[in-house]
């Protein structure tokens, strides 16, 4: 099964973060229509900031740098500080190694950059464009900045970032993966997964369930590193299964153990600048390979670092 194929994918129907292209010049006509222009372009960042990517241009860091410099002339001074706060965080470093995914700047710097935007829409990494020119025809969807809140993309962003929801059996394991966590961690260099249940009751189920995570992490293809935070008494177990089923693969791991009442209670994946509510931590899946009942969602980021940020990630 192609890893990439399931994973890039523009229906939207299991995806929680998303890539989006913005026109430089959609945040520069914003900017100049005064307060409203300037609310409504401070609305559209937020709403951005919860579980999107802002997508970049391959090799040239072009695109952010125009989106930079068209924050930077916004006229109202108060809009302005807003706005440059918000994309700081849209273009933190965590984040641009999700995102270069636009071709065409590379040799490109006469044509605009909403013009080159324009010819994105066949891009399977993006699942929406903001865009001021008209498109080429193509499947992903392209609106302009005015109109972002009446778009298709918006009314699903906002629906997934409540969270994804999964039905006793509706997903194998290896499709719950993908469309849950593969678009974070094809990308990151390191993930971080606290389930303080795992450590003490590592059974069948658990030996299974950490089975199908390795099998995902596996098919990455990448050399990412993967940290457990568990609860002491099984770890040997965990590391036995996990040197078994990683071997030779590029993936490396790590099991930091903990008393139970010193780590989280509720069980989380952090990947990147996203923190993931996991629900059942890793034991998502029943004795057959299928999905149980399933709920996963976005956690803020920020607050479990200043509370968590010590267990190390």
């Amino acid at each position: 099964m192609d890893f990439l194929k399931i994973v890039s994918t523009n229906l939207f129907e299991k995806i929680m973060i998303f890539v989006i292209a913005i026109d430089p010049e959609s945040i520069a006509i914003c900017g100049q229509q005064g307060p409203l222009g300037c609310d409504h372009l401070i609305g559209v960042l937020q709403a951005l900031l919860q579980n999107c990517l802002i997508a970049e241009t391959c090799g040239t860091w072009r695109l952010s740098k125009e989106i930079k410099e068209a924050v930077k002339s916004i006229p109202d001074q108060g809009a302005r500080k807003k706005a440059v706060t918000m994309l700081e965080k849209l273009t933190d470093p965590n984040r641009y190694r999700f995102v270069d995914v636009i071709h065409g700047f590379e040799d490109n710097y006469e044509t605009g950059a909403g013009a080159i935007l324009a010819t994105q829409t066949d891009n399977p990494e993006l699942d929406v464009i903001v865009c001021e020119q008209n498109p080429t025809p193509g499947p992903v969807e392209t609106v302009s900045i005015v109109r972002f809140n009446q778009s298709n993309f918006a009314r699903t962003r906002s629906q997934k970032a409540c969270a994804l929801v999964y039905a006793p059996g509706s997903r194998t394991a290896c499709a719950l993966l993908d469309e849950a966590f593969g678009r974070l961690v094809r990308h990151a260099d390191k993930v971080t997964i606290f389930d303080r249940v795992m450590g003490k009751e590592f059974g069948g189920n658990y030996f299974d369930a950490l089975g199908h995570w390795c099998d995902f992490f596996r098919r990455t293809g990448r050399n990412v590193s993967v940290r457990f935070h568990t609860t002491r008494g099984q770890e040997r177990s965990i590391n036995n299964k996990l040197a078994e089923e990683l071997d030779k693969s590029g993936v490396a791991f790590d099991v930091v153990v903990h008393e139970e009442g010193d780590q989280p209670h509720e069980r989380f994946l952090r990947a990147g600048g996203f923190t993931l509510d996991i629900g059942r931590g890793i034991d998502l899946f029943d004795r057959n390979g299928d999905c149980r009942d399933v709920k996963i969602g976005l956690s803020d980021h920020g607050a479990f670092t200043r509370e968590w940020g010590w267990l190390g990630e």
